[in-house]
């Protein structure tokens, strides 16, 4: 599981947030990477000792699609491009 580190460092207290995760080629049926983002968090009783965990998953499949499409029409460059004008 690809979690279980994360899981194991929430259990020793650490909150654990954006981890993203890509399921196998074609998991939902659709030939489509299904891609989550997860937060774990430690529970704590009331004298501090950890009792639990707290998971929260977002999909997000269709903006990390859609960011992709964006990275390749723009050339995947971070950069800001330099436009020079000759005045006539």
């Amino acid at each position: 599981m690809q979690l279980e580190p994360y899981l194991r460092e929430a259990l020793e207290g650490k909150a654990v947030s954006a981890i993203e995760v890509c399921s196998d080629p074609g998991a939902n049926g659709e030939g489509t990477d299904p891609t989550l983002l997860y937060s774990c968090q430690p529970a704590f009783d009331e004298v501090g000792d950890v009792i639990g965990i707290s998971l929260s998953a977002l999909e997000i499949t269709q903006w990390k699609r859609i960011s992709w499409q964006r990275d390749v029409h723009l050339g995947s460059c971070n950069c800001v491009t330099q436009l020079s004008f000759e005045s006539r």
